[in-house]
């Protein structure tokens, strides 16, 4: 028998007995103690007590129950509606009312009238958030004023904040159902897929209404980008084209790749066959810009890349790309400090003197002399200068030991024995040419010092530079071994000898090294390119490199590479190997600064490709230039010739640094030029284009089956456009399902019943006695 509803909590027996077997059972012990009492009128009132006892007991039996309603009993479901805001909901591929209409505009009609989300509110605890690039809150109000106008849409990142904040909420949930009005794309790649387990664990029901086509217009959009933009006079890079479609699957395309915009000379045709298996096919190109200038100047080269149109395109403007180098035809100035000379220095000195774009400057240490008082090293410098046929020696040099000597370099090159040259707080001569001048730094043999030297200003220095190595040394010597590229080293130009056979392949021919320094530890920011092959799962460090400060320095750890320049006849064709290596790895080490070779001023640009309306930040870097001398001017030059000036703002104490900043509307190619009168060269330039890439109208179709498999993963449903109907009655139907919503709870355990009970047992067993039928 139930004594309680949910709407009015009160008792319930269980099991459960009819009202007339309840009426029934009482009659009949009514019935039976009435006829016992003629026989025993003096036993009537412990038989009474007794009989009270038993029903008590009996009751009990019967376990009589309270309803508890749920804590979420008398509130609302909470109800989230994510808004999707980005461009690609202005499509106007939907209808509403039988009238044709944008994406956006049949969610605000459908969803976001004050009529539909009154309803909402009536039912629910409705919270309003819109979502692009980032997930916003907005109001009523704000929703009738609101354009579809963000550059990417992140819908897996807004959902996976939301589940988020589900999963961490507390047992009455403040959010339980979330409604999604979106096209369903993600502009990140995201996977909604993955958040329907998420999304059911944290107890949030997803419902969704995928609003526009799943028709994808056909389209190709190409993109482009060197493997370096900045590169030297004939030195060798890669072009990356990339080739975006959809709806173009098994179609050729012509690619066109010339120097100096679409009119210029032609460099590499192509035809393209687009992959059926990818929305993206690759393809790379070799390009050796090369440029005419005496003085030594950064020029500037471009490159137009344009596909040719294919029929039933939906956008023709992206087609076509351009591509900047920034080519240096100055040398590259290297300096090369070496007081204990061995095998590996002489064959970098062979390697570095061979290459007509290196002017090397050699110091080597001679041991010490007395000079009065004084022990002072003693130095042969001497500088290798690139000649017609070979290089030129030149002699009888000042040691360039100054710190406005040493910044004359674009590459330190260190060998053994350095506390000879700059002992103790003098290396710091050395740091600072890396972390403040920006040059780079190469340790050609291992630790510049020997760690067992204790001499202190040996010592003392040898701290110091190890603030700027990738690794920090050990003490002992290891054996040598073959040397591996790592993940890393595979993407390193330097190490690619596929021009000899496989860069692999040619690794495990060439010999082992002869001992490698030991590892203490690799530096948090340092990068490995190559370990030594010693039989286990990561091998020793052999060559790895390290961006510190405004430079970047590169540590050899392994001994004995001079042998690839020492082959027998029978590896003939690897001959050419170690200066490869070196060439290539001295000009990336050179490019890595903020200054190229023979430049005293820098001019360059954050991005080289940007849309319309983005923020492009210019910076001016100036070295051994009096700031009293130093005027520049900085012009802007727009697709259509118009020319303005660009104000340039000191940023550092001494104006040895500027910046500026432009916001381009117009698409096209931007020339950015610097005037620097009384410097040479007296200009600079560099250049950027502006796209309206408009990555949210790449990929357009919508995508009702993800929706469909998100919501249904999580107990919701995909709802019409037209389907706001829907959504109030399972809210209506969670607002009732609530009030029903609890738990029964005993309703005898209490200390009052005991009592009660075990008195009229007590009472019963008394009077019996008494009366003496106990």
């Amino acid at each position: 028998m139930t004594l309680a509803t949910a709407a009015n909590p009160g008792l319930t027996l269980l099991p459960e007995l009819g009202f007339g077997l309840t009426l029934l059972l009482v009659l009949g012990v009514v019935v039976a103690s009435l006829a016992f009492l003629p026989r025993a009128r003096r036993v009537v009132g412990p038989t009474t007590l007794r009989l009270l006892g038993l029903a008590a007991l009996g009751v009990l039996l019967l376990n009589p129950s309270r309803f508890i309603p749920a804590p979420d009993a008398s509130s609302r479901p909470g109800l989230v509606m994510l808004v999707d805001r980005s461009l690609s909901m202005s499509l106007a591929d939907e209808t509403h009312s039988g009238e044709s209409c944008s994406r956006f505009e049949a969610v605000r009609r459908g969803w976001l009238g004050s009529n539909q989300l009154t309803r909402f509110e009536e039912r629910a605890n409705l919270r309003l958030l819109t979502f692009a690039e980032r997930l916003e809150s907005t109001s009523i109000e704000r929703l009738a004023t609101l354009r579809p106008e963000g550059e990417a849409t992140r819908l897996v990142a807004a959902l996976d904040a939301l589940i988020g904040v589900a999963s961490t909420q507390p047992e009455g949930r403040t959010i339980s159902d979330l409604l999604v009005l979106s096209d369903g794309i993600d502009t990140d790649d995201g996977r909604l897929a993955d958040l329907g387990a998420r999304a059911a664990a944290a107890g949030l029901r997803i419902h969704a209404v995928a609003a526009g086509s799943d028709l994808q217009p056909a389209d190709l959009i190409v993109t482009a980008s060197p493997d370096s933009p900045f590169v030297y006079d004939g030195q060798d890079t890669t072009l990356r084209v990339r080739l975006r479609q959809t709806g173009l699957s098994h179609q050729p395309v012509r690619l066109t790749i010339r120097q100096d915009g679409p009119d210029g000379p032609v460099l590499h045709q192509d035809v393209v066959l687009l992959d059926p298996e990818r929305s993206v096919t690759e393809r790379s190109y070799p390009l050796s810009p090369h440029v005419d200038d005496s003085e030594g100047a950064v020029s500037v080269v471009s490159y137009h890349v344009a596909a040719t149109p294919l029929e039933g395109e939906a956008d023709l403007s992206n087609n076509e790309r351009w591509v900047f180098l920034q080519v240096a035809s100055d040398r590259i100035r290297i300096a090369l400090f070496e007081a204990e000379p061995y095998w590996d220095t002489r064959f970098f000195v062979r390697a570095m003197r061979d290459d007509p774009q290196v002017e090397l400057t050699t110091i080597m240490g001679l041991g010490r002399e007395r000079v009065g008082r004084q022990l002072r090293a003693r130095m042969q410098v001497t500088r290798y200068v690139p000649d017609a046929t070979a290089a030129r020696e030149e002699t009888d040099l000042d040691a360039p030991l100054d710190e406005e000597d040493l910044y004359e370099f674009d590459v330190i090159v260190l060998g053994r024995g350095i506390d000879t040259f700059f002992p103790g707080e003098e290396a710091d001569r050395l740091v600072r040419f890396v972390t403040e001048r920006g040059g780079s730094l190469l340790f050609l043999r291992g630790p510049a010092i020997d760690p067992e030297n204790k001499d202190p200003g040996a010592a003392d220095a040898a701290r110091r530079l190890e603030t700027i190595s990738p690794v920090t040394w050990g003490q002992r010597t290891l054996r040598g071994s073959k040397l591996y590229r790592t993940d890393a080293g595979q993407r390193e130009p330097a190490l690619n000898f596929d021009r000899v056979g496989s860069s692999d392949t040619v690794l495990s021919e060439l010999p082992d090294m002869l001992a490698a320094t030991e590892v203490e530890k690799e530096k948090a920011l340092s990068v490995v390119w190559l370990r030594q092959a010693e039989g286990r799962a990561e091998g020793t460090a052999a060559m790895s490199h390290m961006s510190v400060g405004r430079g970047r320095t590169l540590a050899l750890l392994s001994d004995g590479m001079w042998r690839w320049a020492f082959l027998p006849p029978s590896q003939s064709e690897y001959s050419s190997i170690y200066a490869m290596f070196w060439s290539r790895a001295m000009r990336w080490l050179a490019l890595g600064g903020d200054f190229l070779p023979g430049q005293s001023v820098s001019l360059g640009v954050d991005r080289v490709t940007v849309s319309p309306g983005d923020n492009v930040n210019v910076s001016v870097r100036t070295r051994f230039i009096d700031r009293d001398d130093f005027n520049p001017r900085l012009e802007l030059v727009a697709p259509d010739g118009t020319r303005q000036d660009i104000d340039l703002a000191p940023t550092s104490p001494g104006g040895a640094q500027f910046a500026a900043a432009c916001r381009p509307d117009a698409e096209g190619v931007y020339d950015v030029i610097l005037h620097t009168p009384g410097i040479t060269p007296e200009q600079l330039s560099t250049r950027f284009a502006v796209y309206d890439t408009r990555v949210e109208l790449l990929d357009t179709a919508s995508r009702p089956n993800e929706l469909r498999r998100l919501a249904e993963a999580t107990g919701g449903k995909l709802l019409p456009v037209d389907g706001a109907d829907e959504l109030v009655d399972v809210l209506q139907a969670e607002v009732d399902a609530r009030r029903t919503r609890g738990h029964l709870e005993p309703a005898w355990d209490r200390l009052w019943i005991f009592t009660l009970i075990a008195g009229l047992l007590a009472a019963d067993w008394m009077w019996r006695r008494r009366i003496g039928l106990a």
